[in-house]
């Protein structure tokens, strides 16, 4: 164990003792220890400030804490933007939106975050084909904001089943298009978040009708997983659309295997959404590797809005670094959804022009706004502990980066790392650090990190509000252009935006995941794990050890049977081929060695019951009574896997009941497999058995009070 230093020992009084008593040894001349003397009032001045200092030495500052963390594996999470859909409406015609165009609400700024093809393109109406017929829903019913449903595959999806979607005009191929499903959510049991080793519950295809008939439309990127959840569906379409009988032009899904845990339900459809970040782009860069045209020039193309509407500056990648490509070899054609750079590139020797024809040339295309033009430069003056004030305390830590010039090479211009601190740095590393907090660069010291000197430049500086950017829906309302033509809202509200984690958090944040469970050890640890399985609704789960049921009907000490119960709406729900895998998956990844599980689906058990009861006299619902109590105790029974029934228990609940004079007669029966009773008379039923209420007969007489 690390021992405890303890740096402030000593009280003020303690130091000025110490260093009284030491004066006759280093100065016998000095003989007047009172406080009238001018050196003792100067050695309580020393003894005062020692005892300040040995104080603020003795204390573990925020560089400590972090420190501390880094040991424990912990790094403080940074500020992360708020996201959020926008919906188009009444367009003017098809608009092609570059990547990073500004919308606003109010005076908080959102950009795209992709490039977007948004056509003028109408949802007519929606079909669902499955095995119980045809149902159609009008465009108005899958609004956002209306209050319908429709289930897209019917209320029992089966393999075949096909949603159909006719739009009014033909899309363009070549093209990304989107379709935006809001898919209801709000069931008893949550789903839990979807990870990248989720297995598809189902498994959908997204066709469009062609000249020869529906044709699969090629690279699809699910975001809803199979209509899980609410998201996107991208898709391209390689050839023409041709139009179906009725003139319309088609787009459907098709459940070609699979099985769902609950239906698929539909409550609103758009093909004109878009997916938004608030944040503000004030410089970034693109790293490019271009292939050279017969001419020697390459070719870059963007339709960015740092690009297509800020300034640009072109380095050239070469041994010395990156070298400015000069604006006499550079043609641009800006339009208002592109910008164009013809470049034709240096060659290796400096300031010297290339003669030759490049097959592959690397550059750095740096874009800017205009407004941020006087704050991206500076001059740097090579003294150790540099730093630079941003006055900026809304800068993304991820999002920022700069390029500063070789002293020893003029022209030459190289990146800077940047680091959580210079503990790692040598003399010789261009690193630097950024507190988001305060909106300071610092540089090191020329021990621990170089000093820079010459001029500096930002190229990439993103600025965002973090949790205040979490802003109620329909807020998102004006362009900052003037020339997109239509109406833009936010049907959703904005979220998931977080300011940089505390110190303290960060801790706390440690000891949470420290108690969480992670590895299967136990039975209560697989429980957990379970009930946890990404992408699935799990309504309960039991664990035994030592129950693994070999073929023979003997069982093994190294296992473990897990009994799942799945949320559905069916009433006697059993576990998937999926959601086995995805169990089965996720625990293979967890469990010890040697350690064997086996999964099973709940054995669901009737039981039928015979009741004879008397009940008192002016209790015309006795009946609808004594119904509500066998109802309540198979309800509580169904919620355990493996519960033991007891007729005394039920009987003793009839009893207690103010309707009810005498209980007569009363015999419980259960049969299934791996049911058993137990000498005293109960009944034990398997270890993934759920009862469940089969029949129950009645005997009701009034009697006397």
């Amino acid at each position: 164990m690390l021992p405890v230093i303890n740096l402030d020992d000593e009280n003020y009084s303690e130091i000025f003792e110490r260093a009284r008593s030491m004066i006759a040894g280093i100065y016998p001349e000095w003989t007047d220890y009172n406080e009238h003397d001018p050196g003792i009032t100067f050695l309580q001045l020393m003894a005062w400030m020692k005892e300040m200092q040995q104080f603020h030495l003795d204390q573990i500052g925020g560089t400590h804490l972090e420190m501390y963390l880094k040991i424990l594996g912990m790094n403080r999470r940074q500020k992360v933007p708020a996201r959020t859909l926008v919906e188009f409406r009444n367009l003017q015609g098809d608009l092609l939106l570059p990547q990073g165009t500004r919308l606003m609400a109010r005076d908080i700024p959102f950009e795209t975050e992709k490039s977007r093809f948004l056509e003028q393109v109408k949802l007519l109406e929606c079909i669902s084909f499955s095995g119980e017929g045809e149902q159609k829903s009008a465009v108005s019913d899958l609004d956002q904001g209306s209050r319908m449903r429709f289930l897209p595959f019917g209320e029992v999806p089966q393999a075949g089943g096909q949603f159909l979607m006719k739009l009014d005009r033909a899309l363009e191929p070549g093209r990304e298009h989107t379709i935006y499903f809001d898919v209801f959510d709000d069931y008893p049991v949550a789903r839990n978040p979807v990870d990248r080793d989720f297995i598809p519950l189902v498994r959908l295809q997204a066709e469009y009708y062609g000249k020869m008939g529906f044709v699969p439309c090629e690279e699809v990127k699910d975001h809803t997983d199979q209509l899980l959840h609410s998201g996107l569906l991208e898709y391209q379409i390689s050839e023409e659309m041709a139009p179906m009988e009725d003139g319309t032009f088609g787009i459907r899904l098709c459940l070609v295997s699979g099985e769902y845990d609950v239906p698929p339900v539909l409550q609103g459809i758009s093909l004109h959404m878009v997916p938004v970040c608030q944040k503000a782009v004030l410089s970034d860069y693109e790293d490019i590797i271009l292939p050279a045209d017969g001419e020697g020039r390459c070719h870059f193309i963007s339709s960015r809005r740092v690009f297509t509407e800020g300034k640009v500056e072109v380095y050239q990648s070469m041994r010395d670094g990156y070298v400015p490509v000069p604006a006499d070899r550079i043609i641009q054609e800006r339009g208002w959804d592109h910008l164009e750079l013809s470049i034709l590139p240096l060659q290796e020797k400096k300031n010297m022009l290339s003669k030759d024809i490049f097959s592959k040339v690397g550059f750095c295309i740096v874009g800017y706004d205009a407004g941020f033009s006087g704050l991206r430069e500076f001059r740097m003056n090579g003294f150790p502990d540099q730093t630079l004030e941003m006055n900026d305390r809304e800068l993304l830590y991820d999002q920022f980066e700069v390029i500063a010039e070789n002293p020893e090479r003029p022209g030459a211009w190289e990146k800077w790392e940047r680091v959580e601190n210079f503990h790692r740095s040598s003399p010789e590393d261009r690193h630097y650090c950024l507190n988001v907090e305060t909106g300071t660069i610092t540089f090191g010291d020329c021990e621990q990190g170089m000093a820079p000197e010459g001029r500096m430049k930002i190229i990439r500086c993103v600025r965002s509000l973090g949790s205040r950017g979490n802003i109620r829906r329909g807020q998102i309302q004006d362009f900052e252009n003037s020339w997109i033509q239509g109406l833009v809202s936010n049907p959703y509200d904005v979220s998931n935006g977080s300011d940089q984690e505390t110190i303290e958090n960060c801790f706390t944040r440690f000891q949470a995941e420290s108690a969480s469970v992670s590895r299967a050890v136990t039975t209560r640890d697989y429980e957990l794990l379970v009930m946890r399985t990404p992408g699935l609704r799990i309504r309960q789960v039991k664990a035994v050890a030592g129950e693994l049921t070999k073929g023979d009907g003997k069982r093994e000490d190294n296992g473990i049977t897990i009994v799942v119960q799945p949320f559905s709406l069916k009433p006697q729900a059993r576990l998937s081929a999926a959601y086995m895998e995805n169990i089965a998956g996720m625990l293979d990844r967890r469990r010890l060695i040697g350690t064997r599980v086996q999964v099973l689906s709940p054995e669901y058990i009737g039981a039928s019951v015979f009741v004879d009861v008397t009940v008192r006299p002016h209790y015309p619902a006795a009946r609808e009574m004594i119904e509500a109590v066998i109802r309540d105790y198979f309800g509580q029974a169904a919620s355990h896997f493996g519960a033991e029934l007891e007729e005394s228990d039920l009987y003793g609940l009839l009893d207690a009941s103010e309707c009810v004079v005498q209980v007569r007669n009363l015999s419980m029966h259960v049969q299934g497999r791996g049911v058993r009773r137990t000498a005293d008379g109960s009944i034990q039923l398997p270890v993934n058995g759920l009862v469940y209420l089969k029949q129950a007969d009645y005997v009701i007489m009034a009697g006397a009070e």
